[in-house]
């Protein structure tokens, strides 16, 4: 084939998608929600970083949670991690946490900040993914974290201890000794509604322990 014939399917196969691009975000305004969460997830597919715009304002502000799941997942595919840590200030809870979700499946060390702050997050789930993306980061989340260890909050402490073990850095032995005398107790939380105490499950100390038997067994 002729270099001038390639040229020219290329600028029709640019034409085509040009096109289809524009019908995906006319479709991410479909009265149906099943619709919409296709064309999100298709824009996701194709890794199309102009539509990381009408992607983080569908994940956002759609009323269905379906639509929502695969806007989060598109953010995540583009690696649009600046809308997605921004998205993390919402109060709705569900919104936040597939935000933590995306940010987990891109790893990106800018998310390290925002995310070691969602593990103050009053919903469980949220903490839990938020500690799952911070692993995935990896050694570049271990000086944040170490910081976090010093937080005034027991929950920031405790949650900044069980990440760092599972990450195994031998950065975090002298920070996670000096938290072995805290007997701070973190309580059990409900999954929904409010922030309430049930028992205590575990000391801020506890955690640290576990986080430098973790380390120790990996070294």
């Amino acid at each position: 084939m002729s270099s001038s014939r390639s040229t020219t399917d290329s600028l029709y196969e640019q034409k085509g998608w040009s096109q289809y691009f524009i019908y995906l975000i006319e479709t991410l305004a479909d009265p149906d929600a099943g619709v919409r969460a296709r064309a999100a997830r298709l824009l996701g597919e194709n890794r199309e970083p102009q539509a990381i715009g009408a992607l983080a304002s569908l994940l956002m502000d759609d009323p269905d949670m379906r639509v929502r799941q695969q806007a989060a997942l598109a953010l995540g595919r583009i690696g649009a991690v600046e809308p997605l840590m921004d998205g993390l200030q919402s109060p709705d809870m569900q919104v936040r946490l597939l935000i933590t979700q995306a940010l987990g499946s891109i790893g990106d060390p800018r998310a390290i900040k925002p995310l070691i702050t969602a593990l103050r997050d009053t919903h469980v789930e949220v903490r839990s993914q938020a500690a799952f993306a911070l692993t995935k980061i990896g050694a570049p989340a271990v000086e944040p974290l170490l910081l976090a260890l010093r937080h005034t909050d027991p929950v920031a402490r405790w949650s900044a201890a069980r990440v760092l073990g599972s990450i195994g850095d031998s950065r975090a032995v002298p920070e996670l000794e000096r938290l072995l005398d805290d007997d701070t107790p973190i309580p059990a939380h409900r999954t929904t509604g409010e922030l309430r105490a049930t028992r205590p499950i575990q000391t801020v100390g506890q955690a640290a322990r576990q986080a430098l038997e973790h380390i120790r067994q990996r070294s």
